[in-house]
């Protein structure tokens, strides 16, 4: 199956570094290039891609503003997953870009075959995140008490122990040989953490926790 890819980033060379490494893939199809926001918008209207690697700052409105805008004109009827590309790492600019719907999160350090893997990860539901992001969003999971936030619904214990792996862009499988479960059972415990805290998918789950910020 094809993967369809849109690339927002105006760094002509890192672009082009990007494109040929994902061109080594035959399972993913770049369908267009756009080095500004109001282009990207455009084309990712148009294209509805599985994916877009998006790059934070761009020359007329940032990379997440884009997202968002993207978001609101088609009312969420997309289904194209976000990767999103950060020279420096921000705290406030993590929890900004999960908040607004971003799936991953690569600081453009990340190293050309590692790219191709993120897109991946992201393309099949499971954030990527760069280790820098990891630590940013662990640290406030951690520090969250995620049990005030749900009084009717609790986290259990071995959820938050999932919720922890989550955020450190581990997959399902890689959950299941960490915690020791079944995979079924990690996704019985994916899907109610998911409904605890209303949240669509996993990485919006990671910003809700993180927004909260309530200490122990």
């Amino acid at each position: 199956m094809t993967m369809r890819v849109v690339i927002v980033e105006d760094h002509g060379l890192l672009c082009a570094g990007i494109r040929s490494t994902l061109a080594n893939k035959s399972e993913i199809q770049i369908v267009g290039h756009a080095p500004t926001g109001s282009e990207g918008l455009t084309l990712l209207q148009e294209t509805q891609p599985d994916v877009a690697i998006v790059d934070v700052v761009l020359p007329d409105f940032n990379g997440i503003e884009l997202i968002q805008r993207f978001r609101s004109s088609l009312r969420n009827r997309a289904k194209t997953k976000f990767l999103i590309l950060s020279a420096f790492v921000d705290e406030a600019m993590v929890f900004e870009a999960f908040a607004a719907g971003v799936d991953s999160y690569c600081v453009k350090t990340i190293k050309n075959g590692l790219i191709a893997e993120a897109v991946e990860t992201t393309h099949a539901g499971d954030p990527w995140l760069d280790p820098a992001v990891a630590r940013i969003v662990l640290k406030y999971t951690q520090q969250s008490n995620l049990n005030a936030l749900l009084t009717d619904a609790p986290l259990t214990t071995k959820e938050v122990e999932v919720l922890g792996l989550i955020v450190q862009g581990h997959t399902n499988r890689l959950i299941a040989e960490k915690l020791f479960l079944s995979l079924g059972t990690v996704k019985r415990h994916v899907r109610s953490i998911l409904s605890k805290l209303r949240a669509n998918d996993r990485a919006q789950a990671a910003a809700i926790a993180m927004k909260a910020r309530i200490v122990k």
